[in-house]
């Protein structure tokens, strides 16, 4: 059996290799709009949910069984908006300054690259495990999971089953305030909800605007309230004291200053800045637009597609009155609203309820609600698989010599630095930690 040192070093001599996985996975457009082989002697079985919808499943068996390891990724991507505004090809997978660049390099195809490689490299080490690893790639997760996970969970829950699971959102690296790396376990995450706004007007020729209700002009005031939207500041969950001392914040976050906290750590540390906001407030943002069938033609209506992330105690009274507060009472003004995923039943149901249909008509911007099958759609990031075998930490500190950094920030609008590959090290803490 290897020796902890020597599958270090056969991650270090695979080093080419892995990078050539991913950038084989970037150059695949796997774009999913939303409209609906591995080797080395490892069992994995490809499990279409749709043609085209290829689900791939792969095990290393251990020598008990249990417990077992699931590492959990997808490999679609969301469209390229515009292919001129990148510096580099989307899909062409190029390397510059030490990153590959490309539509899914980061959401997620490196971690896929990874994962896999993870079974391979411990395969070709003659690591005997006491429990499975499990590789899990979905083909669906950028909307909703129902072809990917929400599939599987529900066609095959047995190759899902497992006791801890790796995927993204948890586990990231990072360097503490004292210099020392530590991973993060993700013990929970925030709901998402899709709000469809859709306003009324009267259309006409667009010769005589005057005769018409241009529904177009009567949806900007909505906008304009959505992006005046505060949230209300929540800080009183231990997590984020936690967090605040492993980066080195030695003022006591209130609802107060957390705002005033983030903006100073931009300078010098943007992602956690930004974490820190996200886990102290349910955000709501208009994120798509539609109106009008021709340029001669007036609008009579316009669909304000808006996406809403709440915290795990806010429910679906809380958000109703959060939105409500938003577009006011805008004339002839519809609201629906309708889960994605799994996590925000999660969230929902902490709190003690689940999303209902419900909904008044007339002026004022009613709602309704379709409440999506629970065991169809199971969040594609499962931050927790039961059984739950023990309590779990905030973080987990690596006594391994960290991943060596590369200087170069590099350009585009999606990249990964190819050091984030090297996975075996933290796999291998993990699998102890774990007892496989």
């Amino acid at each position: 059996m290897a020796t902890r040192q020597e599958l270090l070093a056969s991650v270090e001599a695979a080093r080419e290799e892995i990078v050539a996985l991913c950038q084989t996975l970037v150059r695949v457009p796997s774009i999913n709009t939303g409209v609906m082989p591995t080797g080395d002697g490892i069992a994995a079985a490809i499990l279409e949910s749709a043609p085209n919808r290829g689900n791939l499943i792969a095990r290393l068996a251990g020598s008990a069984g249990t417990p077992r390891l699931l590492l959990l990724s997808h490999t679609d991507v969301v469209p390229v908006e515009d292919e001129a505004a990148w510096d580099y090809l989307p899909f062409g997978a190029e390397i510059h300054d030490g990153r590959i660049y490309g539509r899914g390099a980061n959401d997620m195809k490196s971690t896929v690259a990874a994962e896999a490689m993870a079974l391979i490299l411990l395969k070709r080490a003659g690591v005997e495990l006491r429990g499975d690893v499990i590789f899990a790639a979905g083909a669906d997760e950028e909307s909703g999971g129902k072809w990917g996970f929400g599939w599987l969970a529900e066609h095959h829950p047995e190759r899902l089953t497992a006791d801890f699971g790796l995927n993204e959102g948890g586990g990231a690296l990072v360097q503490a305030a004292d210099g020392q790396f530590a991973y993060l376990v993700s013990t929970g995450e925030k709901g998402r909800l899709e709000i469809v706004i859709t306003v009324k007007g009267r259309g006409w020729h667009a010769s005589q605007p005057w005769r018409a209700d241009n529904a177009i002009d009567k949806s900007q005031e909505v906008i304009r309230r959505i992006a005046a939207y505060e949230p209300e500041r929540h800080v009183d969950h231990e997590l984020i004291a936690r967090l605040a001392q492993l980066y080195g914040i030695t003022e006591t976050v209130t609802a107060a200053n957390v705002d005033r906290i983030a903006a100073a750590l931009e300078g010098t540390n943007v992602n956690w800045a930004s974490t820190l906001k996200a886990m102290t407030r349910m955000t709501l943002v208009a994120s798509m637009i539609n109106a009008g069938v021709k340029s001669n033609s007036v609008a009579e209506s316009c669909t304000i597609t808006c996406d809403v992330r709440t915290l795990p105690h806010q429910d679906e009274a809380y958000v109703r009155a959060q939105f409500g507060q938003t577009p006011g009472r805008a004339p002839r003004c519809q609201l629906h609203h309708q889960l994605h995923g799994g996590a925000e039943r999660l969230a929902l149901r902490r709190a003690g309820r689940g999303l209902r249909g419900a909904g008044a008509r007339g002026d004022e911007c009613g709602a309704r609600a379709r409440r999506p099958d629970v065991r169809a759609q199971p969040d594609a990031r499962l931050h927790r698989l039961a059984p739950r075998p023990r309590a779990m930490p905030d973080h987990l500190r690596l006594p391994a010599e960290p991943p060596r950094r590369r200087s170069g920030q590099g350009r585009g609008a999606q990249h990964q630095r190819i050091d984030q590959h090297r996975v075996a090290a933290p796999l291998y803490h993990n699998a102890r930690r774990a007892g496989l």
